[in-house]
């Protein structure tokens, strides 16, 4: 068995202090690393995400650009149809215009002579109308007669 050393220290300065004081900041530094490893790993994994968020949006955007320009395709078509339609429906309503505003003539002519012989027969009709008013009094005058008559030769005969 060896014996112990029991005499003047060998080193000139005494580093236990010295070593311990290293290996609590060995031990600081190891769980800073392991800290800033696990840190690495949560910022790795977000930058994973992110930049499948930001391939997902690509697409997205990819796929929006596709429907923008298949709905701008889609009604410059429609406007070009309903302009095609609007001339042609145009010209359509010009046609019924023109021959209802012909056919409004043709009775507006047919019409006149109507009115002409209205107009004679309105002015024909009034010395009638006068005759129609001067027999009804009459028949009125003669009917009040009439029952007078009736009323007198009733209480005559009382």
């Amino acid at each position: 068995m060896m014996t112990k050393y029991r005499g003047p220290p060998r080193l000139t300065a005494n580093v236990d202090q010295e070593q311990r004081e290293l290996e609590g900041t060995v031990r600081k530094l190891e769980d800073s690393l392991r800290y800033r490893a696990r840190e690495s790993q949560d910022l790795m994994a977000e930058v994973e995400s992110k930049d499948r968020e930001r391939i997902q949006t690509k697409r997205q955007l990819a796929n929006l650009d596709k429907e923008i320009k298949l709905k701008t395709r889609g009604a410059e078509d429609l406007k070009e149809t309903l302009q095609d339609d609007e001339a042609t429906k145009l010209h359509v309503y010009e046609e019924s215009k023109q021959q209802t505003l012909a056919q409004i003539e043709d009775i507006k002519k047919q019409y006149e002579p109507i009115a002409k012989q209205k107009q004679v027969i309105t002015v024909e009709m009034e010395p009638l109308k006068e005759q129609i008013l001067q027999l009804s009094e009459s028949i009125r005058s003669q009917e009040g007669d009439g029952l007078k008559i009736r009323v007198s030769s009733g209480m005559d005969s009382n």
